[in-house]
């Protein structure tokens, strides 16, 4: 069991790193800045929610591949009281709608520089 635990862990870790990477370009450092504080902090359940919440917010496309690991992450978090609202957020990050107008997705990351604050705190 604590192999498992260790595992989950470990590609927990190397999701947020992956959305960390996904997002970043189309957020300033003051956004930026927070995110790192979390995962630096060791809580990566809550950076992938912050995470999802600004490509949400933003409209920023994920990739197939990579929403299909935000998928497979979160059977892991079956029956937590935030699945239902992070599966919904990766459903509207990977759909046709969500990848309609990159230069309005730059647009948009540039016109809301207080949105990782604001998301991390009011989901926290």
């Amino acid at each position: 069991m604590l192999a498992v635990i260790a595992v989950r862990n470990v590609e927990e870790t190397k999701l947020a790193w992956a959305l960390i990477d996904a997002v970043a370009p189309h957020l300033g450092s003051r956004e930026r800045t927070p995110v790192f504080v979390t995962v630096g902090a060791g809580d990566t359940f809550a950076t992938i929610r912050i995470l999802l919440n600004l490509l949400s917010d933003n409209r920023i496309p994920l990739r197939t591949e990579l929403g299909q690991r935000c998928r497979t992450w979160l059977r892991s978090y079956a029956r937590h009281e935030e699945e239902q609202n992070l599966r919904r957020l990766i459903d509207g990050c990977t759909t046709r709608d969500a990848m309609a107008d990159p230069a309005r997705v730059r647009t948009a990351a540039r016109q809301r520089p207080s949105t990782l604050i604001r998301s991390g705190a009011t989901s926290a």
